[in-house]
């Protein structure tokens, strides 16, 4: 079933297994963590898996889809998946369950077995996250400060939006401190407002992953001096990364018989964005497909080093992004 990413949380048990795809992170991540809330306050617990983890350990889909002896209430997440999970996401195995499974991609072509399987399923639904523009961005804004009670001029808006240059995300996270704040003061400023609002990066997510994979050392030690100063940033970095890596890997699979890089890059489907294409073109490239195969298997192994030793994960993180950079992976 097609659902808007907009009308997810009202059918969050409508349907047993729910598929949010597309390249706008903070979108997937703010309807996910909305999702979770709920269903813990009516008592679920939440496990959470990569699609790379259920290959590698078989015995976890097996759990997944295995009677509860205890009657515990779950909520399964996995991300980064591919058409291959459809082998066991299927009408066969939905039927009967009875917990809820949350799945969240890259964004699916219209072709693709997982795509097609929700979108025509009455036991699924799929939710397409495209990146926000400017209005959305702007009425987000305004419903969240309008919601916590904070009456704000348009022209100060305006100067927030274009001044930091924020996403979803950032706006979330500055109306938690706002609510924060709210419980000191009745008075918020247009200073507090400024201060609290921040994007959480001089550069986006997939801007420093087009830095690390292009070899941009310089940009990279920039904004290296933000991400070293966010705990755990790793958590929004890598899934940038491993798009854009496998975007890549893609392209380079699209047509094997064409050797020509700017006709691969040109006869892609669906059609690359023209202000991406040069940078596309030269980081085909610097990278072979054996190499970014291989980086793909070190961001793996990256996240779960940061996870396990958390403490140091911007140490780790940073090593990373060096390496990768200089490409010494």
């Amino acid at each position: 079933m097609i659902i808007r990413s907009s009308e997810i949380k009202k059918n969050i048990f409508k349907y047993k297994c729910i598929i949010l795809h597309g390249e706008n992170l903070s979108l997937k991540k703010e309807i996910e963590d909305e999702l979770l809330i709920d269903y813990k306050k009516n008592g679920y617990s939440i496990k959470v898996y990569r699609e790379e983890e259920l290959k590698k350990n078989p015995d976890i889909i097996n759990f997944i889809f295995s009677e509860n002896l205890f009657n515990e209430k779950e909520v399964f997440v996995i991300k980064d998946i591919s058409d291959k999970i459809t082998k066991f996401i299927n009408e066969d195995n939905l039927k009967s369950f009875s917990k809820y499974i949350i799945l969240t991609s890259k964004y699916l072509k219209k072709g693709s077995k997982i795509r097609s399987f929700f979108e025509n399923s009455k036991l699924c639904a799929s939710a397409a996250c495209y990146e926000d523009e400017d209005t959305q961005i702007q009425n987000l804004l305004k419903t969240k400060l309008y919601e916590n009670g904070i009456k704000i001029n348009y022209d100060t808006i305006q100067k927030i939006l274009i001044d930091k240059n924020l996403n979803r995300n950032d706006i979330n996270e500055g109306i938690k401190k706002l609510s924060i704040i709210k419980t000191e003061t009745n008075v918020i400023g247009d200073d507090i407002l400024f201060d609290i609002f921040n994007a959480t990066n001089t550069y986006d997510n997939f801007e420093i992953a087009n830095i690390v994979i292009s070899g941009n050392s310089k940009k990279l030690n920039k904004a290296l001096n933000d991400i070293y100063n966010a705990s755990g940033y790793y958590n929004e970095l890598i899934p940038a990364i491993r798009f854009k890596v496998k975007k890549l890997i893609e392209i380079l699979d699209y047509n094997e018989d064409e050797t020509d890089i700017n006709k691969k890059i040109n006869n892609f489907k669906p059609p690359i964005f023209w202000k991406e294409k040069n940078e596309i073109t030269m980081q085909l490239k610097k990278w072979k497909k054996s190499e970014l195969l291989n980086l793909l298997k070190e961001i793996y192994n990256v996240e779960l080093k940061c996870k396990e030793h958390y403490n140091i994960s911007n140490i780790i993180f940073s090593k990373f992004l060096l390496d990768t950079c200089s490409k010494s992976v």
